[in-house]
Order: C-alpha cells, then structure tokens, then sequence
C-alpha cells in the first residue's frame, strides 16, 4: 500500500522523514568509502550530485513566467547590431537559452519593475512576479473597457432577459421559426461577453465581429418558456441582435446552423437588464474572466502549477 501520511520516504535506507540526498546512513557509508578509496565511483558519483544540487539552488534562477514572456533577440541578430540598435532594442547581453534550446549570448529584455537594472526575470518566483501581476491588471482593464461597453449597448437597445427576438432569413432557425417574437431571450451568458474583444483589437479588426458567430444569448419559444427541459428545436443559443453592432459586415461567412438574430422584436426593460448583471463582470474581476486571463497567459510558462495566484 502507498503511504498516505504526507511524508517523505528515503529511497535508501527507507525509512520516513527525509530523502535519499539527506539519509544520515548513505553519507556516512560515503564517508568511510572517502577514507578507504577517495577515488571510489560512489563518492565520485554522490560529489557530483552533491555540486549539481548547489548549483541549482545557488545558480541563477529565472522567474518562469518572465521566461517565456520576455522578449529575447538570438546571438545571431545580437551580434550583427550596432550600438544604436541595442539602445533601441531595450535588451542587454545575457547569457540564456535560444530557439534551439542551447545556451549563448544573446539580447534579453532589461528589467524595468525590480531595479535591477539587469536581465528581467532573475532574482524572483513567479508567484511574486511584479510582471505576471501587471500584465494581469493589464487584461482585466481592457475587459472593463470592452464591458462597459456592452453593458451600455445591452441598456439602451433593452437586450436581456424577457425580450423577444427576430431573426435572420439566412440561418435554419428562421426557417423553423419565421414568425416574429415567437423566441424570448431567457439568459444571457455574461462570461463570454467582451472577454476577447481587446485581443481582436490589438490584432486591427473590428470586436463586434465576433459577435456575429458567438451565441452568448439563449432564447426560448414562449410556448416552452416555463418548461425546465424544453423539447428539441425549441431552445435556441443565439447572437447578438446586428443592427445592435457596428461595422460588421453581414456577407461574411456565417454556419446557417448559427441562430443569427436581426433584431429585437420587443426590448426588455433596462432595470431587467441591470438585474441580470452578476457581482464582478462589468469590471472584469469575476471568477471565471479571472480564471480566463490566468490560463491564457500561462499558456507559455513550463512550470509545475500553472495555476499560480
């Protein structure tokens, strides 16, 4: 059976509380050895372990997460710069790893929030990262921004819970369901509302053209509008109404098994909408947009826990 006490068991001598590089018994058989046969393989072989285990905890250490974020520039196009460039660069000389996983001189972005004045990333863990920290800070404000955008769109134009919808001609729900306001709006999945719009921006295109493939909305037909499991076809996720976005452009491709909505037959009240808000999302420090950020900036970092709060 394992051992379930949470305690460490020597690989040696196995007995509990420490481990085969601290067992009393195996560094006192290493002394006498060392006294018959310095030159035995076991002192050599245990010497050496011993010397890599202080360069580990002695060596320089970098923050994981600066690791694979920070801006590195290979030996290559280093060494062909010119003073100038390196100036504008922001980098300095260091030695780390470079595409190949080989260690060289190559330019390493320089540390801007420790006051080092030296490569970013040594001298901290990543759970004390400044770095992680801001860069997080960073994303929960362009959610914000992003957000209170839609939160001002979603009041004004009353889409929300209790209002009925109409969709487009073009997709299979039109075709099921022409009649219009036969659909209500029953929620709305606010999680997936103005999560990605800031990276659509950074890459030059147009947020509300997400929209027009994502269904963060679910409507249900009014006859089934109190029925916890509504028949097949009868419950719908669907977009955002487009005459409510933007620049989008409509001939886009578009699966006509997405229930695309034209327009809102009759808005919801915005105190409805209000009320549908949970505590957290509007300024982007909710669980799960938390949760979001974390996991994609720590999508890079190989370290043991990604889950570093």
């Amino acid at each position: 059976m394992g051992n379930y006490r949470g305690t460490t068991r020597c690989s040696n001598c196995y007995e509990t509380g420490h481990n085969k590089a601290g067992c009393p018994k195996l560094k006192a058989q290493i002394e006498r050895m060392r006294a018959e046969d310095p030159d035995s393989y076991m002192v050599r072989r245990e010497d050496a372990k011993a010397a890599k285990r202080k360069a580990r905890a002695t060596g320089k250490r970098v923050c994981a997460y600066c690791m694979a974020h920070r801006k590195t520039i290979d030996r290559w196009d280093w060494s062909n710069m010119d003073a100038n460039e390196v100036d504008a660069s922001g980098c300095l000389e260091a030695e780390a790893k470079d595409r190949w996983g080989d260690m060289a001189k190559c330019g390493v972005e320089r540390d801007t929030l420790y006051g080092t004045d030296g490569e970013r990333g040594t001298g901290h863990s990543i759970r004390a990262c400044k770095y992680r920290k801001a860069d997080i800070a960073e994303r929960t404000s362009e959610i914000r921004c992003s957000r209170v955008n839609h939160m001002e769109r979603m009041i004004t134009n009353g889409i929300g819970p209790g209002a009925t919808i109409v969709f487009k001609d073009d997709c299979n729900a039109h075709e099921q369901h022409p009649t219009p306001g036969t659909f209500v709006i029953h929620a709305v999945n606010w999680p997936e509302i103005g999560i990605r719009d800031a990276e659509k921006s950074r890459s030059g295109g147009n947020p509300d053209s997400l929209y027009t493939n994502i269904t963060p909305l679910r409507a249900v037909h009014v006859a089934h509008l109190f029925n916890p499991n509504p028949p097949y076809g009868m419950s719908e996720s669907v977009t955002l109404p487009f005459d409510s976005l933007s620049e989008v452009n409509e001939d886009s491709y578009r699966s006509r098994y997405t229930a695309a909505v034209a327009s809102l037959h009759k808005p919801t009240s915005a105190e409805k909408v209000r009320n549908s808000i949970p505590f957290g999302w509007a300024d982007g420090t909710d669980e799960k947009t938390q949760e979001y950020i974390l996991e994609s900036l720590m999508s890079d970092v190989k370290s043991r826990s990604k889950k570093k709060k």
